[in-house]
């Protein structure tokens, strides 16, 4: 049978030309700019090229043997790790506790929100220069304020003069690591979103069951923002083993001191352009791809067990179908979270006062009515334990009793006795 590339028709002919026409230079510059340098690379790295003159000339894998026998190669690639190691979990901590603090309602916030992002925005040369001179250890603003603090004559005496910073081997890749925490913004704006996407009954439900700020960080928040973490770890630690701005700004190339501050990439660059040594730069740029590709797959592993989702199977936030047919997420926070049954409704006497609230008790029904707006309880008939309050088939409107029906008599006992003083009867609950 024939197979027909070209459609039939006067109509769908003119719409296939007009589809290649607006798509046409992006497939161009496709071929051109991108997938043609890939392979181009790729073939580069089995030769000896000095980008000059003269031909390629295949020599085979003598480029990766010899950058195993070269140690500032090993060196690159120690600095670029040691880096990423202090670098990316600073940068997620210090965006996501900005993220935080910028949740909250305060006045100017708008405001707060534009400052500490616009140096995310600012250049990076710009950027370095400015911490050239933050952290020069003779009439540098940190070196001042340290020797004034708690240098020999400071307010507290103890001698302390600060360090050499960029000119101190100990101390440069913690220096970069300051210079890189300066545009923190950026991830500070990633979290800021994903933590207006957490659904607020789930913190209103940790609320009920007695669950104070912090637990409710670690039990709602962070697993309901995890994808979020996954995302920008990953692209923290790609973006950390391809830093070259700052190094080149500060050193000029040399990864002085002693090869401390020689990146990865760095030493890439010096091999290409000042060495001429396009086929070794090739060979270095296929060797970080295969690293970042390996570091990549970890974190996706890893991703399996410490990241939940909201449409997934297995993990801590799992889904349920309800009569309808359609998936609606588990509103327990406590199931979510893995809380024994025994510890899901803490009996304080605090907490039924400020609970006997009728917008509370109506949200703990509804954790055990699913929702949807095409069906009705008079479609299902309602268990014989709500008939202790006023819920008739009439007066709910677009709910379902769930499938589970023991399972959520259990939990609304459970909600009931928590709410309730001893001996007390549960007031009448509206819909």
């Amino acid at each position: 049978m024939a197979v027909r590339i070209l459609p039939q028709g006067t109509a769908a002919r003119r719409e296939m030309a007009w589809f290649w026409f607006f798509v046409g230079p992006w497939v161009f510059g496709f071929f051109v700019f991108t997938l043609g340098p890939i392979l181009a690379s790729a073939y580069l790295s089995f030769t000896r090229y000095n980008g000059l003159r003269g031909n390629p000339k295949w020599i085979g894998f003598d480029n990766y043997t010899n950058l195993m026998d070269n140690p500032i190669f090993w060196k690159s690639l120690q600095v670029s790790a040691y880096y990423t190691l202090l670098s990316v979990p600073l940068g997620i901590f210090f965006s996501l506790m900005l993220a935080l603090t910028l949740n909250q309602r305060v006045p100017f916030l708008g405001v707060f929100r534009t400052l500490f992002y616009l140096p995310s925005i600012m250049p990076a040369v710009a950027a370095t220069l400015l911490f050239v001179w933050l952290l020069n250890p003779q009439f540098g603003i940190l070196n001042y304020f340290i020797r004034t603090l708690i240098g020999p004559a400071g307010l507290i005496p103890l001698g302390v003069n600060g360090p050499n910073w960029l000119q101190d081997q100990r101390w440069v890749i913690p220096s970069f690591t300051l210079i890189s925490l300066w545009g923190f913004g950026g991830g500070m704006l990633i979290y800021l979103s994903a933590l207006q996407g957490v659904p607020t009954h789930l913190y209103e439900a940790a609320t009920i069951d007695g669950a104070g700020y912090l637990k409710r960080f670690w039990h709602v928040t962070l697993p309901m923002i995890s994808p979020v973490i996954l995302f920008t770890t990953i692209t923290g630690v790609i973006g950390s083993f391809q830093v070259f701005t700052p190094a080149w700004v500060i050193n000029g190339g040399t990864g002085a001191p002693n090869y401390q501050s020689m990146f990865y990439v760095l030493y890439l660059f010096v091999n290409a352009f000042r060495r001429n040594r396009m086929g070794v730069a090739a060979a270095q740029a296929w060797l970080l791809f295969i690293v970042v590709l390996l570091l990549t797959v970890v974190f996706l592993w890893a991703s399996r067990r410490f990241v939940y989702y909201e449409s997934e199977s297995g993990g801590r936030y799992r889904l349920r179908q309800d009569h309808s047919g359609s998936s609606q997420p588990r509103k327990d926070w406590t199931q979510m979270a893995g809380i024994s049954s025994t510890q899901q409704y803490p009996q304080r006497a605090g907490l039924r006062a400020s609970l006997r609230n009728q917008k509370y008790q109506e949200r703990a029904l509804s954790d055990l009515l699913h929702c949807a707006p095409d069906r009705r309880c008079a479609d299902h008939p309602l268990p014989y334990w709500l008939d202790d309050f006023d819920v008739t088939q009439d007066s709910v409107r677009g709910c379902t009793v769930p499938a589970d029906v023991d399972s959520a008599e259990s939990q609304w006992h459970n909600y009931r006795d928590a709410l309730a003083e001893p001996g007390e009867s549960f007031p009448t609950l509206l819909l």
